[in-house]
């Protein structure tokens, strides 16, 4: 009778046994390899071959590209100069890459590219209706150059965004009109509110320039967003102004308002 410390000898022995059925049949006593393992050694032999034709690996790369640019520039020749013969390739062409949605427009480079300059006018009024141009307005006078927004410093990013999509709430430009009655307020001026225009000239087509026109066209003027100084959050931003002269102006607006 058995003892079970023989029992799991003999077990052993089988599985060795069984292992060794299963050696490679050259008789070298080497695994035999699955499938996999012989597609995982094709690859790798595969790859270190390639990795090493340095020489074919440019040359198939410039064919392709070569390829593309060829396919990219027939793509832009209108079909009417082409002969009849190659007018169907063409149209075929369009159709591949309409159905690619490739598209060869601004928007591929500049989703949304600017046509032409916009500068803000801010125009300060008080109670009694005076307006007074605030020294943002310079850029209306001064600007109109391409070097505008250039430095990229925090002004001119913010002159910039103000007034960027002016018929959609923005609200840095709301932040930005109520610094402005904050700091108006610390100047000592009663505004009761801003007003933000936006100044937008348009850069004429290169035709019509080349014709003798200016490069810009007339100024457009367009309303932007008119800001009350007297509301609830702007004064309780110049009572709380460290600077100084905000606290009064707030105090005498609350008490104006209370005796209405």
């Amino acid at each position: 009778m058995s003892t079970p410390e023989q029992d799991h000898s003999e077990t052993e022995a089988e599985a060795e046994a069984e292992a060794d059925a299963k050696a490679d049949a050259s008789g070298d006593g080497a695994p035999a390899l699955r499938s996999w393992q012989h597609l995982a050694r094709i690859q790798v032999a595969a790859a270190r071959w390639w990795a090493g034709q340095v020489a074919l690996r440019r040359v198939i790369n410039l064919m392709f590209a070569g390829l593309l640019m060829a396919v990219m520039v027939f793509s832009t020749i209108h079909t009417d100069a082409l002969p009849e013969s190659m007018k169907p390739k063409r149209e075929q062409l369009g159709g591949y890459m309409h159905t690619l949605s490739l598209s060869q427009r601004w928007q591929m480079y500049a989703p949304d590219p600017t046509r032409g300059h916009a500068y803000p006018e801010l125009i300060a009024y008080d109670a009694q209706g005076n307006a007074r141009v605030l020294p943002e307005s310079r850029l209306v006078e001064e600007g109109w150059g391409t070097w505008w927004a250039w430095e990229r410093n925090r002004r001119q990013l913010w002159e910039h965004i103000i007034v960027r999509k002016i018929d959609k709430v923005n609200r840095h430009r709301i932040w930005y009109l109520r610094g402005l009655c904050m700091r108006e307020a610390r100047l000592g001026h009663a505004v009761e509110r801003v007003e933000l225009r936006r100044v937008y000239r348009r850069v004429r087509p290169p035709e019509k320039v080349l014709k003798g026109d200016a490069l810009l066209g007339p100024p457009k003027i367009r309303k932007g967003r008119d800001t009350s100084c007297k509301v609830k959050i702007i004064r309780e931003m110049i009572a709380a102004d460290p600077m100084g002269a905000g606290a009064a102006l707030a105090a005498a607006q609350a008490a104006e308002e209370a005796g209405q």
